[in-house]
């Protein structure tokens, strides 16, 4: 009994968990996707917190109604990525290991 518990436990959890992935999936993609910034650390004890991240990702939509207005009026520059200064943007350039183009600023 307890394992048959368990087991129907572990069903619903599974279930809330793909529920939750499918919200966040629609949530990125009604931000237009690309929100997401990776890159290497161009120096050995870089801070990352001097790369602040892109635009859409420091965006919160209350309404997801007015996610595709958003995503019309600022079009591209959502995935401009922000940072510190000037030397932390040539250091992610040159060194950053970048896998697609972006827009700093």
């Amino acid at each position: 009994a307890a394992e048959a518990a368990l087991t129907g436990a572990h069903a619903a959890a599974q279930k809330k968990r793909d529920a939750l992935a499918k919200q966040a999936d629609a949530a990125a993609a009604a931000i237009g996707g690309g929100a997401d910034f990776r890159f290497r650390d161009p120096e050995p004890g870089f801070d990352r917190s001097r790369v602040k991240g892109t635009i859409a990702s420091s965006l919160r939509v209350q309404d997801m109604a007015n996610a595709t207005a958003l995503e019309a009026l600022a079009g591209g520059r959502l995935h401009q990525v922000v940072v510190d200064n000037e030397k932390t943007g040539m250091l992610l350039l040159t060194k950053g290991g970048l896998q697609r183009r972006v827009t700093l600023i």
